[in-house]
């Protein structure tokens, strides 16, 4: 037998053994990795061609635009996460009804969140002085107010169609996302080459590159979904039901305070920068950020198929696959580690051949970015499980203390300890930290005490 047919069996045998879930699994996260792997060689291609495009200032703008307006894709107010856990449970448990009643009310609701964002967006986007906002001088008024416009207009369309993904990833396949995500990327490549080409540096026309492709290619996965495989669940408004959707609801709001929490970490270091520092700061900060980001997309496109096996598993009682689960990622993290160490050490070169210039980024930024990867990854693997069974008040408190001192912290470091860039995400590091520390003692918890559970209540029904 020779090594290929050794080596194709291995792989079968690898792909096809263990429970279906498990078996599941497996093939969506290679999917995953072999799509996303293409969505970031394409990415990381991107960057350059958008800094030839643009010059660092208004890269820079950019990037703390669209920060900006991802924030308020946190207004879902969970209803995404809550989805996601409350459709997997009807289909698992055949209560088709249910399933269509939280899939139609989750795009009612969300077509009226953003019915209302958008009207007084509206009658208000000419007003805001958008160059004081951003910080970035007068002579770019007129073009920010237009890009702005063109991003939020096609954000609110994607805001609402973007729930059949969810849908989807609850069914655990996650892997369409990534499917869109790739043919995103491509359509955005084909609009910055044409853009170079027209030679019109203009914000606004990189605003509507970015964000139109992934609306369209929405659009067409809604029609494909709701017309094929999920013809059963589409959504109809005969079926909203907002007092029915209260469990869904109060399960996305504590998604919310979560998610909001998220956002103050993650997203608002561009803007401290930018007010602190300058727009052009953001510019090396984000370069970095993208180098490690390598390693945390990757690492969450691994435990993201994790959530709803996860909610499977706990449903069925099945822990031992559960923790069997996190201890497998908990081996995979150990990689993850000594790949960031490499990183940081290499890093500055690195980003100097990818980039072809020297973005004066000091060391570090590198090893706290660095430090920022791995933690986040950690809290990964034990965020997927706790929302996977819906326990979200731990995350919930330790969420908002987290937010609570995240940006003065950000400020004293910049400002008083004289850490610049580094300092922002030194404090998100912190920040993160708390979670890290609380969610491993939590998980273990639950999982031990829902064992013990479950073994008393057998001993009660053979005493009986």
């Amino acid at each position: 037998m020779s090594l290929l047919n050794i080596a194709k069996g291995t792989v079968t045998k690898f792909f096809t053994s263990g429970q279906n879930r498990s078996v599941k699994l497996k093939s969506q996260i290679m999917y995953m990795f072999i799509l996303k792997g293409l969505t970031m060689a394409l990415s990381l291609v991107s960057v350059p061609l958008t800094l030839s495009y643009l010059d660092n200032t208004r890269y820079g703008i950019w990037v703390t635009i669209s920060s900006f307006i991802s924030w308020f894709a946190f207004l879902n107010i969970g209803l995404d996460s809550g989805l996601r856990n409350k459709f997997a449970e009807c289909k698992l448990n055949k209560e088709d009804d249910d399933a269509q009643m939280y899939v139609s009310s989750t795009y009612a609701i969300l077509s009226v969140i953003v019915l209302v964002l958008y009207l007084i967006f509206l009658l208000s986007f000419k007003f805001v002085p958008w160059d004081e906002v951003f910080n970035s001088g007068s002579q770019y008024h007129s073009e920010l107010i237009w890009t702005v416009f063109w991003a939020f207009t096609f954000f609110s369309l994607n805001f609402i169609f973007r729930t059949v993904y969810t849908i989807y990833t609850a069914d655990q396949k996650p892997s369409v996302d990534s499917v869109t995500n790739l043919a995103s990327s491509i359509l955005y490549l084909i609009f910055i080459f044409v853009l170079k080409y027209l030679n019109n540096p203009k914000l606004y026309l990189l605003a509507i590159a970015i964000t139109l492709p992934s609306l369209l290619i929405c659009l067409v996965i809604n029609v494909w979904a709701f017309k094929g495989e999920y013809k059963r669940y589409r959504p109809r408004f005969k079926f909203v039901d907002v007092k029915r959707s209260r469990g869904l609801i109060g399960l996305g709001l504590r998604f919310f305070i979560i998610q909001i929490a998220g956002l103050i970490i993650f997203q608002t270091d561009n803007m401290v920068i930018t007010h602190i520092l300058g727009p052009a700061f953001v510019t090396p900060y984000y370069i970095v950020y993208r180098y490690f980001g390598v390693v945390s997309m990757l690492f969450t496109m691994l435990v993201n198929p994790f959530w709803s096996s996860f909610t499977e598993a706990w449903l069925k009682q099945d822990f031992n696959w559960i923790s069997n689960a996190i201890k497998k990622l908990l081996y995979v993290f150990a990689g993850v580690v000594l790949l960031v160490i490499i990183m940081v050490t290499i890093g500055q070169d690195v980003i100097r051949l990818w980039i072809g210039r020297d973005i004066k980024a000091e060391f570090s930024l590198f090893l706290f970015m660095g430090l920022f990867t791995i933690i986040s990854c950690w809290n990964n693997i034990f965020a997927m499980f706790l929302n996977g069974i819906s326990k979200t008040k731990m995350q919930t408190i330790t969420a908002v203390i987290a937010a609570i001192i995240n940006i003065p912290l950000a400020i004293f470091l910049v400002k008083n300890m004289q850490l610049g860039i580094a300092g922002v995400i030194l404090s998100s590091c912190a920040s993160l930290s708390i979670f890290a520390i609380v969610s491993v003692f939590y998980t273990f918890y639950i999982i031990k005490k829902s064992k013990q559970s479950i073994l008393t209540d057998e001993v009660k029904r053979s005493a009986v």
